[in-house]
């Protein structure tokens, strides 16, 4: 009897455990009923490997002047470069993505940008070299700035790793 009522405990359990996972699984994913992420298009600005910014961080700005802001970071040690193109913030917001100082092979692209309805992700490669790749021995600090349509979310970068190839 001892070892019937301990197969139906662990049967029991067993069920009790899948269906907490399923009704948790469910919940989190809005029971099924979640929108997909809305893909947004992500209008490039500049792009450049030797900006003024040494660790990696991700700016947001919303007005002029917290695109001018950006725009300095964004300049690093050129000189004599025009200013920013102009920006329609009723429109759009202004990112600007920095990896901070990285090897000479390395690299940045945007591979999408999405509203998920709670936050807008920058989804991005680095670009890393192989270790049998021969690379340039300098420092760079590579670094983007893209609009994206304007939201009243916050906005978070977040790194696509790459299983295969990262070219496209």
């Amino acid at each position: 009897m001892t070892r019937n009522r301990f197969t139906h405990f662990i049967t029991t359990l067993s069920r009790v455990c899948t269906t907490a996972a399923l009704f948790i699984g469910l919940s989190a994913c809005g029971g099924g009923t979640t929108e997909p992420p809305l893909p947004l298009v992500a209008t490039s600005i500049d792009a450049y490997d030797f900006t003024s910014v040494a660790t990696g961080k991700t700016l947001v700005a919303r007005d002029d002047a917290g695109y001018q802001a950006v725009w300095t970071q964004q300049l690093g040690p050129r000189v004599n470069i025009a200013p920013p193109p102009s920006v329609d913030f009723s429109k759009s917001a202004v990112v600007g993505m920095w990896l901070g100082e990285r090897g000479g092979c390395s690299g940045v692209r945007i591979d999408s940008v999405v509203d998920t309805g709670s936050r807008i992700e920058v989804r991005y490669f680095e670009r890393r070299p192989s270790p049998l790749e021969v690379c340039v021995a300098v420092v760079k600090r590579p670094g983007l700035v893209v609009s994206v349509p304007h939201r009243n979310l916050p906005v978070v970068a977040l790194e696509v790793v790459c299983t295969a190839d990262c070219s496209r």
